[in-house]
């Protein structure tokens, strides 16, 4: 259950099983309205939450199940623009198969999505989860796509396409997830530091 103008944090987990990764973690959150959209999504929407709510430039978007829906673009006080993955303005997401296959999704304006596969070497077939591969512009493990059609290596190349998990006809209602790819620079920094410390401080404590 969603109460949209409640600006909390609450937990969505996301689970990449074409890895190790499985993450489960507390993401600061900020549910909104669609208050504005133009005659496609190729321009964008505008949202009711901006950087007085702590959204920012870049942050991800999911719809209220959590499937990908795009990327800040632009906010002010109490609005922010959503650039969504169907626009062809869309810079691409990264995303994994379960065959562990990675690709880029670039969208067409509406309906389904363009998957590129390079350096493939396993098919895919229809109905194959597409969740995010990590990158500068989404954490992993998020779900983005289904693939729409099967398809098998050709020099090591699979193109085909893929419907989103986001249903953006109905759209009325998203969360952006308050993470940006510095954010988690920084908390593997910070992870990485307090190991090293520790591990110092053991080994001075041994030799002492």
């Amino acid at each position: 259950v969603f109460f949209f103008k409640q600006k909390t944090a609450y937990e969505i987990k996301e689970c990449d099983w074409s890895s190790d990764v499985c993450s489960s973690d507390l993401i600061p959150k900020v549910p909104a309205r669609v208050i504005a959209r133009g005659d496609s999504f190729d321009a964008g929407f505008q949202i009711d939450a901006g950087s007085n709510d702590g959204v920012l430039v870049g942050n991800p978007v999911v719809d209220d199940n959590g499937a990908l829906v795009g990327t800040i673009t632009d906010v002010t006080g109490d609005s922010a623009t959503v650039v969504p993955i169907v626009a062809p303005s869309s810079d691409g997401v990264r995303v994994k198969s379960q065959t562990g296959e990675t690709g880029i999704i670039l969208g067409r304006g509406s309906g389904e999505l363009d998957l590129e596969v390079l350096e493939a070497t396993e098919p895919v077939f229809t109905g194959y989860l597409l969740v995010t591969a990590g990158s500068v512009r989404y954490p992993v493990g998020i779900n983005v796509a289904k693939v729409a059609a099967d398809a098998r290596p050709e020099a090591q190349r699979i193109v085909t396409t893929a419907i989103p998990m986001a249903d953006f006809s109905k759209l009325d209602f998203v969360v952006v997830l308050q993470w940006t790819f510095s954010t988690e620079v920084d908390a593997t920094t910070t992870s990485t530091t307090s190991t090293t410390s520790t591990t110092t401080g053991t080994s001075d404590g041994g030799s002492g």
